[in-house]
């Protein structure tokens, strides 16, 4: 018989199913600045409390454990799977930030959403949670110059939200992926590779 057999459908449609009735993430596109909004990014990242289980004890472990390294050293290969795998479910955004071309300097054109970031990560109910800044990049040029580059970038964006909204060193870590983490695999030259990702990174 040709196609896929009634087990095999019965299995796929379990699946799909299984997919639709977990509790979905907040998951946003790559918002350019005259897009977004503080309200829009503070909704994101609060995401909605669910009911704990084996695997968020784990998760909430993993974290911590990545924590203590970030504290002492540059997250390295590893640690960076690691860190995507463990924040694939955790409240995010994707924010369009645009630099200077080949550079880590930030363009007057990112103010706009910078300040809109700075003024959500500053609201009281943020107190004392964790951000985790994530550098993207596009696949043109080496693995090594576009992890570099991710790593600088999203440093920037740190030092920019530290020095103007004055929020705290330790509630802001970041992490370079280069191309490693595309948002759209199948054009791994297109701009929306191109991001700053934002995740809390409170469990």
């Amino acid at each position: 018989m040709n196609g896929p057999s009634l087990g095999r459908l019965l299995a796929l449609l379990c699946s799909a199913l299984s997919l639709i009735l977990l509790e979905p993430r907040v998951v946003v596109p790559a918002w350019a600045a005259e897009e977004l909004s503080a309200e829009t990014i503070a909704k994101a990242l609060k995401g909605r409390k669910t009911r704990s289980g084996p695997g968020d004890e784990v998760a909430a472990k993993e974290i911590e454990e990545l924590k203590r390294t970030r504290k002492t050293r540059a997250w390295n290969l590893h640690d960076r799977t690691q860190l995507a795998e463990v924040t694939r479910n955790l409240p995010q955004i994707d924010v369009e930030i645009l630099f200077a071309f080949d550079s880590a300097d930030i363009s007057p054109e990112a103010l706009p959403a910078l300040d809109k970031l700075g003024t959500a990560l500053s609201q009281d109910e943020f107190k004392g949670t964790a951000f985790v800044l994530a550098g993207h990049a596009d696949a043109k040029g080496t693995s090594e110059y576009n992890q570099s580059l991710s790593e600088r970038r999203a440093e920037a964006v740190k030092r920019y939200l530290k020095e103007k909204f004055d929020l705290g060193t330790n509630d802001l870590m970041t992490v370079g992926y280069g191309f490693e983490q595309l948002k759209d695999p199948d054009h791994p030259l297109s701009e929306v590779n191109r991001r700053v990702q934002v995740v809390n990174f409170s469990k």
